[in-house]
């Protein structure tokens, strides 16, 4: 036991029986907690095990000291002002997405999914940050609202957001972090504060971007949403052995195309070899009767050029998700590029692939910045605005038995296409065998985020699992 913890509780060995002190000890630092707020989640209560289950099945997750999931934030805040609690780590918890778990640690776990607060103004709105992406798009639909959002249903919203939230509605109206007016926030001193560009302008500029448990829990986001009349979507299929083809035609338009169009370009492998190529658009801002028009308006009709096998063109509602957003078990990554890759570099993924994707398989999906990314309405910390895209990496194993086989596989191919991009990663898809992660992360913001850090956490408490601020500090 830590020296303090020793100190905290050493009255006890004059109180207790020698049979069971460490049982004693926790009892009564759960009594405690409890005094603090009633609404802590201790291991073996109903709902403990919900509170800290993550996304990713393949990760599990340390066994906190406790959970505190309480609808009022003076709970939060009375608790992160009391002694005994201070000397504990303390992690937030939204939806439970790291790709490494990084919500859930050694220490106390802060969830904040009862934040859940929904109000509108015009086009102003503010969202409780515990709702996930699908809650806050059917609370919004009814207005005719819509903000960013990813692909998955469940992401919760403050961790998208922190991070920066990629879309495929983010060329047309800006990352997810890029709609934030303003936050209300629960400093690490327990004081509830607003942040925004003129009040605590830096804490505000770090948390959007600076990754989800680094700095402060937010409570509410205030964020500009906007209107859409939806999107033509279209969607081209074909054989692995177009890969290469496709990809050049796709890397030379996709970043200098019209902001209102995102077109992504994905390849799934297996046991060395490419099996399939896809390329799907989003035209935004489009009517359903203005679907056609709109998309013969645009390069990407040369697509029927390379023989689909598969292809279609239908208007998306501006407030479609995925339906599906079940825990399954896989292993992910990312990777910027600055430049093209052209013929070559592509050539050294699929030589990547033949080489170590065998025996399991990887997707790679490739998504354009640009457009308003590169143009938001205020700065904040997203350090990668001036790529030209993002590499999303995904592998999938559903038994066990074949995990570290398409894990090892999944780390060398990672590794084998590195010297293809620049070396940054986004930090929403955190990855452990990134060595130089806080550059690869936060890139040329390093140094103010630190700063930040020690400014509104001077005791350093808030962590963020293996790849936290505060290991540096």
């Amino acid at each position: 036991m830590k020296r303090r913890n020793l100190l905290r509780y050493s009255s006890l060995l004059f109180l207790t029986p020698a049979v069971s002190w460490a049982r004693a000890v926790t009892k009564v630092f759960k009594n405690h907690l409890r005094s603090l707020s009633s609404e802590y989640l201790f291991p073996g209560d109903k709902g403990f095990n919900e509170a800290i289950r993550l996304f990713n099945l393949d990760l599990k997750p340390p066994e906190p000291t406790a959970v505190l999931k309480s609808s009022n934030s003076r709970d939060y805040g009375e608790s992160f002002q009391d002694e005994q609690v201070q000397q504990e780590k303390w992690f937030l918890r939204s939806g439970g997405h790291s790709f490494a778990g990084f919500s859930i640690g050694h220490g106390l776990v802060f969830d904040s999914r009862t934040f859940n607060d929904f109000r509108v103004n015009g086009e102003n709105v503010i969202l409780g940050s515990g709702l996930t992406l699908v809650e806050a798009q059917k609370l919004l639909e009814p207005y005719g609202l819509v903000i960013p959002n990813g692909t998955c249903p469940v992401v919760g919203l403050a961790g998208y957001i922190l991070g920066g939230g990629h879309s495929n509605k983010s060329r047309t109206w800006g990352l997810g972090c890029d709609r934030v007016e303003g936050m209300e926030v629960i400093l690490a001193s327990g004081e509830e504060v607003f942040v925004s560009p003129r009040r605590h302008s830096d804490l505000y500029w770090a948390l959007l971007g600076g990754g989800g448990g680094n700095f402060a829990m937010v409570k509410n986001f205030h964020l500009r949403a906007f209107r859409s009349r939806g999107a033509a979507r279209f969607a081209f299929h074909f054989s692995g052995a177009r890969a290469q083809e496709i990809f050049e035609f796709w890397e030379n338009k996709s970043f200098d195309e019209e902001s209102n169009t995102s077109v992504a370009f994905f390849i799934q492998a297996r046991n060395g070899e490419i099996e399939k190529v896809r390329v799907t658009g989003h035209i935004h801002d489009v009517a359903q009767e203005q679907v056609e028009e709109a998309f013969f308006q645009t390069l990407w009709t040369e697509l029927k050029n390379f023989d689909p096998s598969n292809s279609s063109l239908q208007h998306r509602s501006a407030h479609y998700m995925r339906p599906l957003g079940i825990p399954y078990p896989f292993v992910g990554s990312s990777q910027y590029a600055e430049h093209k890759i052209g013929r070559v570099g592509f050539k050294a993924i699929e030589k990547a692939i033949g080489e170590h994707i065998n025996g399991s398989s990887i997707g790679v999906l490739m998504e354009p910045l640009g457009g308003k990314i590169s143009q938001p309405s205020h700065s904040n910390s997203y350090p990668h605005r001036h790529c030209r895209y993002v590499v999303e990496l995904n592998s999938t194993f559903l038994t066990s038995s074949k995990a570290h086989v398409f894990k090892e596989n999944f780390h060398n191919f990672n590794r084998a296409i590195d010297p293809l991009f620049s070396g940054r990663r986004y930090v929403n898809y955190c990855d452990l065998q990134v060595k130089d992660w806080a550059n690869a992360y936060y890139a040329q913001n390093l140094a103010e985020l630190l700063r930040i850090k020690r400014r509104y956490d001077p005791q350093n408490r808030f962590d963020f699992g293996d790849q936290s601020l505060s290991h540096l500090i």
